[in-house]
């Protein structure tokens, strides 16, 4: 049985990131991040969401995500995990069946 939805209304500030598994690297290389950013941006334009902050690391990323409006959070994750996925040719073994991500909410709303 699969775990309930988690709920994200917009107007919230949240903190997102996404790992590999068995810290494999996602970016091997110093074109990876770049194109990190291309496909960040074409997410945007797929779903828009303003982006406060992001980090780059090696086997993983954080981004400071504030949706507009209710579901716009897991719309725009969904489009954003499946496209890196997809365009960076991240070893499957890197995600297994899923990528692996956790949203932290805040506790204030903008």
């Amino acid at each position: 049985m699969g775990r309930a939805l988690r709920s994200a209304p917009g107007g919230f500030v949240y903190h997102v990131l996404n790992r590999s598994n068995g810290r494999l690297p996602i970016f091997k290389k110093s074109g990876d991040y770049e194109a990190f950013e291309h496909i960040l941006a074409e997410a945007i334009e797929h779903c828009p969401m303003r982006i406060l902050a992001y980090c780059l690391m090696p086997n993983h990323w954080h981004l400071v995500l504030w949706p507009a409006r209710d579901g716009a959070l897991s719309d725009f994750m969904h489009w954003l995990t499946l496209g890196t996925q997809k365009k960076l040719t991240i070893p499957t073994s890197a995600f297994g069946r899923r990528c692996r991500g956790t949203i932290f909410p805040s506790q204030r709303r903008a």
